[in-house]
């Protein structure tokens, strides 16, 4: 490398204020939906008798039956069965002792952090 290349190379990388980011660079998970429709996140809920639908979550939303943030009715789904909890380091849920449980990857869970596409499983309805 020469001397032009490297200074091409610091001028490029100092150019931003500290502790800005580039937008094509962050994260797709936000606690919150934005206002432009983008970001937030959700389950794909997957059942036999009816087509696919969405359900959108946010950072303190209780799924449940009863819940006035995240309604899910199926079967083995409690009245408040779960609790999400957006980071920074990761989306979690946590169960909020449902009879039934909460199941990621197959694996019953108190707490766990989830990733895009992992399978979930509330009582007996699945999501992705």
């Amino acid at each position: 490398m020469n001397n032009r290349h490297a200074s091409k190379i610091n001028r490029t990388e100092s150019s931003a204020p500290p502790g800005a980011t580039d937008a094509s660079h962050r994260s797709g998970v936000f606690a919150k939906a934005r206002r432009d429709g983008r970001g937030g996140w959700g389950l794909v809920l997957i059942d036999r008798a009816r087509s696919l639908r969405t359900l959108a979550l946010s950072d303190g939303a209780v799924v449940g039956t009863t819940s006035r943030d995240a309604q899910l009715i199926g079967d083995g789904v409690e009245p408040e069965h779960l609790r999400v909890s957006v980071r920074s380091d990761g989306c979690y849920l946590e169960d909020l002792g449902s009879t039934e449980g909460t199941f990621v990857g197959g694996v019953r869970a108190q707490r766990i952090g989830v990733l895009h596409g992992d399978v979930v499983r509330l009582g007996r309805q699945l999501a992705i």
